[in-house]
């Protein structure tokens, strides 16, 4: 039953757009938090979704969440450089987090529940 019940919340947190994987305090920013920080947008946003279904205002670059490795020359130098990213539901940006994290990052987030939470508090996709 116990593992039953860790596989039903699992799979109920994937479906509804949550990440399943887990991550420390303060490497998840929701969409409203994401809208306030916009504003004054002192961080690099990077939409990692693939196939390509549409971006965030503001988005710097594009680099697919299985790409982050090859695609070092298109993040900042400074490993201590703010950074965002979003994808469709959170998943795939979740692991690019892991991965920057993984080559030196430090400050690096990732939006919950992606550009699905992001419609939900009124934000566009473009």
């Amino acid at each position: 039953i116990l593992i039953a019940s860790f596989v039903f919340f699992t799979l109920v947190g994937f479906f509804a757009g949550r990440t399943p994987i887990k991550l420390a305090t303060g490497e998840v920013i929701s969409a409203r938090e994401l809208k306030k920080e916009l504003v004054k947008k002192d961080f690099v946003f990077i939409n990692v979704h693939t196939p390509y279904e549409g971006e965030i205002e503001k988005t710097d670059s594009f680099i697919q969440f299985d790409e982050m490795m090859a695609s070092k020359q298109m993040l900042p130098q400074d490993k201590n450089t703010p950074i965002i990213l979003y994808c469709k539901t959170g998943r795939m940006s979740a692991e690019a987090l892991k991965t920057l994290k993984a080559i030196g990052y430090i400050n690096v987030r990732h939006l919950d529940g992606g550009m699905d939470a992001w419609k939900r508090v009124g934000g566009n996709v473009f």
